[in-house]
């Protein structure tokens, strides 16, 4: 039986010479944030995972986050918070999350400069982009018409600083017709604010499709981690 070790080794290895081989098919020649999705593992899988050389790792939920937030830190890694932020959750995301993908709406940006000035952190931002007809409150994001205006909002925030968009294909559309919309939407962004041209969209499923339209993070749990729930 091949070792926890070994097993994140061969999946991360596999993973990251499928990235190397599409970006070489794309004839792309940035590099692409992988973001460790470490949500349900425990926090030992993380310290494997440095000793592999990931450098950033992604949590969605604060509870969980906050009882790993002493170790990131101690192992010097990036911290990204990419699920849902209720603003009662604010102070305590703020407190070790280097990185914030999922701002979607006026309050919530209030919200994070009162904390950022209280706390006199500084943190980068994503804001969510809703790729559905309609509004999906459960995996957030905000209508692509109010984009601008919340940019302006952030970028008002000294301690704040706009990084670019962030998106989740939703389930009912084929990932490369949804990142093409994405697409668009970036392309127009990125002509007003030139700063902010990162792009974190693409997980597990749909990563191949996500740098076919321009993404520089991803996303990775299961791919990387296995199937969460499963015997550790």
């Amino acid at each position: 039986m091949i070792s926890r070790e070994e097993q994140l080794r061969s999946n991360l290895t596999n993973l990251q010479d499928a990235i190397r081989q599409k970006l070489a098919n794309l004839n792309r020649l940035d590099k692409v944030t992988l973001i460790a999705v470490t949500k349900t593992w425990p926090a030992s899988d993380i310290e494997i995972l440095k000793k592999l050389g990931i450098s950033d790792i992604g949590e969605s939920k604060d509870q969980e986050a906050s009882a790993k937030q002493e170790l990131v830190g101690s192992l010097g890694l990036t911290q990204h918070f990419i699920g849902q932020i209720q603003r009662n959750k604010i102070n305590s995301i703020l407190k070790y999350s280097d990185v914030l993908h999922s701002v979607d709406r006026a309050e919530l940006v209030s919200s994070l400069a009162a904390a950022a000035l209280k706390l006199n952190r500084a943190t980068q931002v994503f804001l969510q982009v809703n790729l559905e007809d309609h509004l999906n409150e459960r995996r957030g994001g905000t209508n692509p018409r109010q984009l601008f205006e919340l940019a302006q909002q952030v970028k008002a925030v000294p301690l704040l600083e706009l990084k670019g968009l962030m998106a989740v294909a939703p389930l009912d559309i084929e990932p490369r017709s949804a990142f093409a919309s994405f697409a668009e939407v970036a392309l127009n962004f990125e002509n007003e604010f030139p700063e902010a041209n990162c792009r974190s969209i693409g997980m597990s499923s749909d990563w191949e499709a996500a740098l076919e339209f321009g993404a520089t993070h991803l996303r990775i749990g299961s791919l990387l981690l296995g199937n969460r729930g499963q015997i550790r």
